[in-house]
């Protein structure tokens, strides 16, 4: 049975990421940039599994350490549902502030047979030597600056016709001159980027990249 994981989106876009997992060439890699506590990480991974990719390798990025208001979103306490389902749906977690959450994640994915790189640190200094990407799900960088500073680390290694999950395009549309508009920006002026669908109700848009 699927553990219903607290998640930020990342659950309820298992079936998109399934399809265009199932798409997606063999030996490409994927990407997820901010995991939390590995709601998308799991169905990204169940993805890979059930459509054969058993030469790519999962990439998961996140400091992995409970701060703030995620301790409260971990435990269903935090000023919306905690996934965007009926409250009690989710699995509530308790979490301390400070708190290594990567064994949590890594208990959640313990069962799936997919190779994954667990990448612990600030996604800030994020690095990656990976293989092409496949699919890119970016769900963390919020600044404008550190935002750039992740794609143009990321974006030489996405393979032609790639797919990519921005996880935040809606919400921080609509913040004007606050800095946090970077990923409309970025993909405005970069015009690698085609629309292929939206999910406004999570905030995310799913766009093809081309050189």
């Amino acid at each position: 049975m699927k553990p219903m994981i607290p998640s930020m989106g990342g659950r309820e876009l298992g079936p998109v990421f399934n399809r265009f997992i199932e798409a997606m060439p063999d030996g490409l890699d994927v990407v997820e940039v901010g995991s939390w506590l590995g709601a998308g990480s799991y169905e990204l991974a169940s993805a890979m599994a059930e459509h054969g990719h058993k030469d790519s390798v999962l990439h998961l990025y996140d400091r992995f350490t409970a701060k703030g208001s995620e301790v409260r979103k971990a435990a269903g306490t935090y000023k919306y549902r905690v996934d965007g389902v009926a409250p009690g749906q989710a699995q509530p977690i308790k979490l301390k502030d400070g708190q290594d959450t990567l064994p949590i994640v890594r208990d959640f994915l313990k069962g799936i047979p997919v190779s994954v790189v667990y990448h612990k640190g600030d996604i800030r200094k994020l690095a990656y030597t990976g293989k092409l990407i496949g699919v890119l799900v970016v769900d963390s960088a919020k600044k404008e600056r550190d935002f750039c500073r992740l794609m143009k680390t990321l974006e030489p290694r996405l393979a032609p016709g790639a797919v990519v999950f921005f996880m935040d395009f809606y919400f921080y549309k609509f913040k004007k001159n606050t800095g946090t508009e970077c990923q409309h920006k970025y993909v405005k002026a970069s015009g690698k980027y085609e629309h292929l669908e939206s999910y406004e109700n999570l905030c995310v848009e799913v766009m093809h990249y081309g050189k």
